[in-house]
């Protein structure tokens, strides 16, 4: 009994472990360095912007905590890998196992970007972006299959704050690109129309939409652990 109540332990952090990184830390990370590059644009800390240092700092979070809770899931499983006969965490193995590896690649890839002078910088940058977005949509299909695993049981409830979080992400990616394109829009008049314009007020209603975003789907993920953990416990 004692034993089995480890092992559920295992899965509990695991699963929770992931869901936190792969639907609160990393899209954060990606919502930052997309558009909020003028966030705190006066701070600078080890020679970089405040963006840069918030995006960076959450990718390493974001691996330091997916390390455990992939050593966790192998000690549930006896060491073993999942086996194919059972596909749906099969799959779900193998899209994680793809997400992390790619993770790891893909901050080598921020570590090594070249320097703005150089010509490769603008081939990188958009490498760099577009993989994000690919590993992201990789482990939330990876959270899925996690969510349709018999184990867990999470079921309708399950279902609907993993949708209801995705709905949130989206809802809030086309008002971020809304503001955003306002924004560019924006900043192109002044430099090429009216250079005497005031600065954008360092507080307002962007940084207001980020707040909302965060806790939003701060709640969604939390809840979602919430139920994970209540269900194995049962």
């Amino acid at each position: 009994m004692e034993n089995s109540e480890k092992n559920k332990d295992k899965l509990i952090a695991h699963a929770s472990l992931m869901v936190f990184v792969w639907l609160y830390l990393v899209p954060s990370g990606i919502v930052i360095a997309r558009y909020y590059k003028n966030l705190l644009s006066s701070f600078r800390f080890l020679g970089a912007s405040f963006w840069f240092n918030v995006h960076r700092l959450l990718m390493i979070i974001s691996l330091l905590l997916i390390i455990p809770a992939f050593i966790l899931i192998l000690a549930h499983e006896n060491w073993h890998w999942v086996s194919p006969d059972n596909r749906t965490k099969y799959a779900h193995s193998i899209l994680g196992i793809v997400s992390i590896g790619l993770l790891f690649f893909q901050i080598a890839i921020g570590i090594t970007i070249p320097d703005k002078n150089s010509s490769y910088r603008s081939l990188f940058s958009w490498f760099h972006r577009f993989s994000g977005i690919f590993i992201l949509i990789l482990s939330i299909t990876a959270c899925y299959f996690g969510v349709l695993i018999d184990g867990l049981k999470l079921g309708d409830i399950g279902w609907g704050l993993i949708l209801g979080h995705n709905l949130w992400m989206i809802i809030f990616i086309i008002v971020f690109e809304a503001n955003h394109f306002k924004y560019t829009r924006k900043m192109y008049f002044r430099a090429n129309v009216d250079d005497n314009q005031t600065q954008e007020p360092t507080f307002g209603a962007k940084e207001i939409l980020l707040i909302v975003h965060l806790v939003g789907s701060l709640a969604f993920v939390v809840a979602l652990v919430v139920m994970i953990s209540i269900t194995l416990k049962n």
